[in-house]
């Protein structure tokens, strides 16, 4: 049980991991898809710069950080899982497209708005995000690419932004 739930847990955040994440996912679409909700995909803006200018602590400092954050404005039936690197997802269950473009608004804005205290002294971040709603998903895959490719037009168009899956 125990390496069932290492293969599935991020071990720098305690969130879930990509697996753990895609088998939520997978479960939410086949069990009542009325009641899916909405898929989020969050990505630290220029977290390269922030290892190279602090160092590899305060960039796992910033994770931990935007981690804790997440869990606190979700709600407990959601998920946030780290999916590799600076780039996060987010279940939320049983959420409305409007509802969860406010609270994800909201998670950007706090993070824009919170100096991370790190080794190497405060460090300022924003994220871009990419949502979309799971009752419109043909599939998984599906819905996971587009709410990756909303959040890649969300760093196109500037950063520190949320885009909706078209």
């Amino acid at each position: 049980m125990r390496l069932t739930q290492a293969a599935s847990t991020d071990p720098l955040t305690g969130l879930a991991n990509r697996r753990g994440f895609e088998g939520r996912l997978h479960a939410m679409l086949e069990h009542d898809r009325s009641r899916a909700g909405c898929l989020a995909v969050f990505d630290i803006d220029h977290f390269k710069s922030v290892n190279d200018r602090f160092g590899h602590d305060a960039g796992d400092a910033v994770i931990v950080a935007f981690a804790e954050l997440a869990q606190s404005i979700t709600r407990p039936g959601d998920l946030v899982a780290r999916l590799g690197g600076e780039e996060f997802g987010i279940l939320l269950a049983d959420m409305t497209g409007a509802e969860a473009r406010a609270l994800c608004d909201h998670l950007r804005q706090t993070l824009s708005e919170t100096k991370v205290p790190t080794s190497s002294g405060e460090v300022r971040i924003t994220v871009s995000a990419g949502l979309v709603d799971l009752r419109d998903a043909v599939d998984a895959s599906t819905a996971f690419r587009a709410a990756d490719a909303a959040l890649y037009r969300a760093k196109a168009d500037g950063r520190d932004r949320l885009r909706l899956a078209a």
